[in-house]
């Protein structure tokens, strides 16, 4: 049922995955997080991941593989990364 839901893997934990992306070299906030399953091995994650407003494209670029390398480390297969400018006030900052 958990998989036909999309619900978020057992022995994950949400928060436990943002204070992991905290420590990645260039995020400054992570937030906006969604986490499931499709089968029960493929874990998918989605996230709103802040970066310094002076950061390059190539240095934005940079820190994405680190996230995604991050994520790959605890499980999660498949990762879609918004990425924004700690600039910008994203509207879905609070969710």
């Amino acid at each position: 049922m958990r998989i036909i839901l999309q619900g978020a893997p057992l022995g994950m934990e949400v928060p436990k995955i943002l204070s992991e992306l905290q420590t990645v070299a260039g995020v400054q906030g992570v937030h906006h997080p969604h986490l499931w399953t499709i089968d029960g091995r493929t874990h998918i994650f989605t996230a709103h991941i802040v970066v310094a407003a002076e950061a390059t494209i190539d240095a934005v670029e940079k820190i994405k593989d680190r996230v995604k390398h991050k994520l790959l480390h605890l499980g999660i297969s498949e990762a879609t990364l918004e990425m924004e400018s700690s600039a910008i006030n994203c509207e879905s900052h609070d969710h």
